[in-house]
C-alpha cells in the first residue's frame, strides 16, 4: 500500500509540479521567515521576469544547490530524541521565464531522513534498487517510458540517473531525475519540462551543483513541540504523538476501548528504510489495587508471551521506580523476528499504574531503530491520568 501511494504521488508530482504548492514550514528561523517573504513576492511577480538563481542552503543542512530564489516549500521537522531531528523538505519552482509560453519546465529537490542508525552500504544499494522500481511504475502510471537508468556516484555518494519519456496533453515531454544517498538521508532532483530542455546549459548546472551533507541535525530542543495530544476513550491516558505527515506518520492513530479496557495502536514510518516502527499503549481497570506482583503477571501473559514463547514470569527482569504514588516498571525484550512481524527484533515495555488503574506502553522496532532513542521520547510524553478515568458507556472498536 505504501510503495502504491509513493508512485500515486509522484506521479502527481511529475504532472502538476507548476501547480499551487503549499507553502507551508514547521521550522522557525529567519531563513524560513524570509523564504516566506519570497513565496509572497513571487506571486507579484511580472510575466517577463527574469529567472535569478543562487545557492541554497537548505535548513536542513542536507544539501546545497544552485537554484531560483523564488520557490515554494514544504519542510516537516520529526525530533524523535532529545538532540537529533529527521527531515523531510520539497522545493519547487517554475523555470518558465514568460508564463504565457506555458511551457510548463519546473525542477523540485525533495530530501528525505532515516530516524534510525546510520545506512549501510548494502541499505544504500537497495533504496537505489527500490528506486529503479518507483520509477519504472511511475513511468507505466503515466503511459510513458523509462528511457534511461544508469548508476552513478557524485562527490563519492551512490545514486541513480533517470530519465523518463512521456506525452502530456499529445504534447512529448520529459523528466529528468537524480537520486543520491547518503548516510542518512535520500535527495531527489527532478526536472520536468519539455524533451528539448533536459540538457539545457540550465538543466546541467543545477543538476551539477548539488552538494550532499553528510549526518543528522543535532538540536537539543524541547522534545513534543507541535506534536498533538489524544486522549484514550476511557480518559486514563493522553498519548502525545507527532501531527500527520505524508512521510513519517500518514494514518492516525486507532483508538478501542470497553469499560475495564482500551488501547491505542500507531506507526512511524521510515520513508528512507520503508519500515515501521509500532507505538501501542493499553490500558487496565482492576475492581482491586493491583500489586507489582499483578503486574508482572499482566506484563507478562498479556504482552511479553505474544513475542516469547518459552519463558517464564519468574524470569523477567524489571526496572522498578515509584514517583508521586505511580509505580513505573520498565524492562526489554530481544525477539526473533516472525512471519507476523519480520522487521520487529526488539520490544520496549514500560508500565505504569496507580491503585487499580493500569497502562502498558509497548514500542516494537527492528535493529536500525533499536537505539534510536524514540521510545523514550514517546514513553516519556505520555500523559497517565488514572482519576480522571470515566467508563465508556459502549464499547469502542
Amino acid at each position: 500500500m505504501k510503495k502504491n501511494n509513493s508512485i500515486r504521488l509522484l506521479v502527481f508530482l511529475c504532472l502538476a509540479m507548476l501547480a499551487a504548492y503549499p507553502a507551508t514550514s514547521y521550522a522557525q528561523d529567519n531563513n524560513e521567515k524570509s523564504s516566506s517573504r519570497e513565496i509572497a513576492a513571487s506571486k507579484k511577480k511580472k510575466k517577463d521576469d527574469k529567472i535569478h538563481w543562487e545557492i541554497h542552503k537548505s535548513i536542513t543542512n542536507i544539501f546545497e544547490t544552485k537554484f531560483p530564489k523564488k520557490y515554494k516549500y514544504k519542510v516537516f521537522p520529526f525530533q524523535f530524541n532529545k538532540d537529533t531531528v529527521a527531515f523531510t523538505l520539497e522545493i519547487v519552482a517554475s523555470l518558465d521565464e514568460n508564463k504565457s509560453q506555458k511551457k510548463e519546465k519546473s525542477i523540485l529537490v525533495k530530501a528525505l531522513q532515516t530516524f534510525g542508525e546510520e545506512l549501510s552500504y548494502r541499505e544504500v544499494k537497495e533504496s537505489l534498487e527500490r528506486e529503479v522500481y518507483k520509477y519504472e511504475q511511475a513511468a507505466k502510471a503515466m503511459g510513458g517510458k523509462l528511457i534511461t537508468n544508469k548508476d552513478v556516484k557524485h562527490d563519492g555518494f551512490l545514486g541513480k540517473n533517470f530519465h523518463i519519456s512521456y506525452k502530456s496533453k499529445g504534447v512529448k515531454q520529459n523528466l529528468r531525475i537524480a537520486v543520491y544517498m547518503t548516510n542518512y538521508s535520500k535527495v531527489e532532483q527532478v526536472l520536468s519540462g519539455p524533451a528539448n530542455t533536459m540538457f539545457s546549459y540550465k538543466s546541467e548546472e543545477f543538476f551539477n551543483s548539488m552538494e550532499l551533507h553528510d549526518g543528522i541535525t543535532k538540536k537539543e530542543n524541547p522534545i513534543g513541540v507541535g506534536w498533538v495530544d489524544y486522549t484514550s476513550k476511557n480518559n486514563i491516558f493522553t498519548a502525545v504523538l507527532p501531527p500527520k505527515n505524508s512521510d513519517y506518520t500518514p494514518v492516525l492513530p486507532k483508538f478501542s476501548a470497553n469499560p475495564k479496557r482500551g488501547k491505542m495502536r500507531f506507526q512511524i514510518y521510515d520513508p528512507v528504510r520503508m519500515k515501521n516502527v509500532q507505538y501501542n499503549i493499553y490500558s487496565y481497570k482492576n475492581n482491586k489495587k493491583f500489586s507489582n506482583k499483578q503486574i508482572q503477571s499482566i506484563l507478562f501473559s498479556g504482552h511479553i508471551s505474544k513475542f516469547v514463547k518459552n519463558a517464564g514470569a519468574d524470569n523477567l527482569k524489571t526496572e522498578n521506580t515509584v514517583v508521586d504514588g505511580v509505580t513505573t516498571m520498565r524492562t526489554k525484550l530481544i525477539i526473533t523476528p516472525t512471519e507476523e512481524l519480520p522487521d520487529i527484533t526488539t520490544v520496549f515495555f514500560e508500565a505504569k499504574y496507580k491503585g487499580n488503574i493500569l497502562v502498558i506502553q509497548e514500542f516494537l522496532s527492528g535493529n536500525a531503530h533499536a537505539n534510536s532513542k524514540l521510545n523514550r521520547t514517546l514513553f516519556s510524553l505520555m500523559k497517565f491520568h488514572p482519576e480522571k478515568y470515566k467508563a465508556v458507556e459502549k464499547a469502542v472498536e
